[in-house]
């Protein structure tokens, strides 16, 4: 191909650069077709996972029932005397 332009022809073109100028010559129709097959190669963009609140799983602590810890959970956290 021989497309002259005011800085060289196509051949001294990028890969990019050579695309655009064919793109640019494409009518519509042509178009549509080319962009259904260029929407094929592009991968989907990844969607990044909705940011929780920050209370969120505040109260996951593995323990059904906190209500029957509570006495150990106090004195725990109190620093109270093991109870055997």
């Amino acid at each position: 191909m021989g497309i002259d332009r005011a800085w060289g022809t196509l051949e001294a073109m990028t890969t990019r650069e050579r695309l655009h100028e064919l793109v640019d010559q494409l009518d519509d129709a042509a178009a549509e077709r080319l962009l259904a097959t260029a929407n094929t190669l592009v991968p989907e963009p990844r969607r990044a996972a909705p940011e929780l609140p920050a209370f969120v799983g505040a109260f996951a602590s593995g323990h059904a029932d906190i209500s029957e810890r509570a006495e150990e959970i106090l004195r725990d956290e109190l620093g109270g005397p093991p109870q055997s």
